[in-house]
């Protein structure tokens, strides 16, 4: 709370207070005339769950003078500062901030967040002229998770003036039973077990199966070039979605079909799409890249909504229709994955560079590259299907450049 650099760390173990404290530090000036912050966590349900920060808030607060919006997720003081509660559950939930202007911003499990987002709220920390309260960030995580790396290659490993990392330990809490807790995680795996008792930044790297390095060859997504030489363009859709308040995501990989039978991805997008928004939505795709006469299949996984998306579509969408390609999933997740990771090892298929015209570029590494030990597989899956998909290409354009 008193560290005077503007980006601190909390991380480590679980159990050592981080949610107090990061509750504490965000209602450090709460009694200054027009002083606003904001505490995000990865999504609402994690704000919300019983003993989790926001319903901690109203155990503080409850019983002072501050007001409770529950529309906006905010406390008012009798000073006018705010303290808001905010999430960043999609790929797009950043832009949610944008007219937000904030001297304070509370980042609870950091690791759960991809950096992308968390660089974008870092432009809305702003303040007046001649304000005294300090711009600050702070924030507090576990190790592991889809941000795992960039976390500690920000904080833990290249500290600077600006930013700093306190390393959380459970003897950190005298009020906590350590004992008892400690027992509770003997049935983790090591690499949990490590990270949560010991705070240790570590994770499995034999379990990843898509390697960086494979991909250091890019392309520029921004040279319409690539677009207009392809051979064809490909959708591949991983609906995922199911009824009731926990949606799970659906996500959509494009790849272009090069000249020499290498795939390059174009656009990767995930969302929560009840229906009919899904199929709207994967229509719209559909539509942008039939445009020029390139589109050769949109391929959808053959399970749960899959299944009716692609009977919804074939009844019901003239564009779409002569597209469709039902995907039937074989085997576990992590053999596909495998089967699929040899044709991405032989420099079969690219990414695209990092700039304005890949957004989701960070996010789908942070997940690909980790992957299986990751919160959300679903673009993974996409690219997996995908290459599967196309493999009957991969291997001409292999033979052809004489790849190993």
């Amino acid at each position: 709370m008193l560290r005077t650099e503007r980006e601190v760390l909390f991380g480590g173990a679980a159990g050592p207070g981080k949610t107090s404290g990061l509750l504490m530090a965000a209602l450090m000036f709460a009694n200054v005339p027009g002083y606003s912050a904001l505490i995000v966590r990865k999504t609402y349900t994690d704000l919300a769950l019983p003993g989790a920060i926001m319903d901690r808030s109203h155990e503080w607060l409850g019983p002072t003078d501050a007001v409770w919006n529950d529309v906006k997720k905010r406390w008012t003081f009798p000073s006018g500062a705010t303290l808001s509660f905010g999430y960043l559950d999609s790929a797009r939930d950043h832009f949610r901030y944008q007219g937000m202007e904030i001297q304070g911003l509370f980042v609870d499990e950091l690791t759960q967040i991809p950096e992308n987002q968390y660089l974008y709220l870092l432009s809305r920390l702003r303040r007046l002229e001649g304000t005294s309260v300090p711009l600050r960030v702070r924030c507090a995580s576990n190790p592991g998770g889809i941000g795992h790396d960039w976390v500690f290659r920000r904080f833990v490993k290249s500290p600077t003036k600006e930013r700093a990392f306190i390393p959380a330990r459970l003897d950190d809490n005298p009020y906590l039973d350590r004992e008892q807790y400690k027992k509770t995680l003997e049935n983790l795996d090591d690499i949990t077990r490590q990270q949560l008792l010991e705070g240790l930044w570590v994770k499995d790297e034999g379990e990843a199966i898509f390697k960086r390095e494979w991909f250091a060859e890019r392309y520029d997504a921004s040279d319409m070039r690539h677009r207009n030489s392809a051979v064809g363009h490909y959708i591949f859709w991983d609906t995922a979605y199911k009824e009731g308040e926990e949606n799970d995501y659906s996500a959509a990989s494009v790849f272009h079909l090069s000249q020499d039978y290498r795939i390059k991805l174009c656009e990767c997008l995930r969302e929560k799409l009840p229906f009919p928004e899904l199929t709207w939505r994967m229509e719209e795709l559909a539509e942008r890249y039939a445009r020029d006469g390139k589109l050769r299949a949109v391929v959808v996984e053959d399970t749960g909504a899959g299944t009716s998306a692609l009977q919804t579509l074939a009844d019901s969408s003239r564009l779409i229709a002569p597209y469709l390609k039902p995907f039937r999933p074989k085997g576990k997740k992590t053999e596909r994955a495998r089967e699929a990771s040899v044709w991405a090892r032989r420099g079969m298929v690219l990414l695209p560079q990092p700039n304005a015209a890949a957004p989701y570029l960070n996010e789908l590494e942070e997940e690909l590259f980790a992957f299986p030990n990751v919160e959300h597989d679903d673009l993974t899956d996409t690219i997996v299907m995908g290459i599967l998909y196309l493999r009957h290409f991969l291997a001409e354009g292999a033979r052809f450049a004489g790849a190993a």
